[in-house]
């Protein structure tokens, strides 16, 4: 854990430098959560489950989640998150779900410099929770998907 920053402090970094904080504490969460409730689970399916709380839409989705939860500097960093110009913007991600979910992870790397780890926590839970519902229940559990069948030229370079 990175010792506490004061608000000040932290709401003069930038907003893409807490993203990439806010990043790895969302994806750190969220992989325990499901650690926690799919211990058994087979590791590809831990994965494919992650990547369904963990992408842009899903966290674009969870913002709905801190309707009325944060304070005006709160709402603050996270506008300044959100209207970042980032150099990309991954293929098959909406633009204004990526531009969002920059915002919900520059928030998250703020809260997280600042040290308050039971906002943090309540923050991420309602995340969570609101993701888990729009996923539906059962669906946040995903199968990976079918392999694609292995190109012929491989399979002979793989074998002994």
């Amino acid at each position: 854990m990175i010792s506490p920053l004061s608000a000040h402090a932290a709401a003069q970094i930038n907003p893409l430098n807490l993203a990439f904080l806010g990043d790895t504490v969302w994806e750190g969460y969220v992989r325990d959560r499901l650690f926690l409730s799919l211990q058994n689970a087979p590791a590809q399916v831990l994965h494919h489950s992650c990547v369904a709380y963990v992408r842009a839409s899903s966290q674009s989705d969870a913002l709905e989640a801190w309707t009325n939860e944060l304070s005006e500097e709160e709402e603050g960093i996270l506008r300044r998150g959100r209207n970042q110009k980032p150099g990309h913007c991954p293929r098959n991600v909406l633009k204004a779900d990526y531009r969002r979910a920059t915002g919900f992870e520059a928030l998250l790397g703020y809260v997280y410099l600042l040290g308050d780890a039971l906002r943090l926590q309540h923050l991420m839970t309602l995340a969570f929770e609101r993701i888990q519902e729009t996923l539906g229940e059962g669906e946040a559990i995903q199968s990976p998907p079918a392999r694609p069948a292995q190109d012929p030229s491989c399979a002979e370079r793989n074998s002994p």
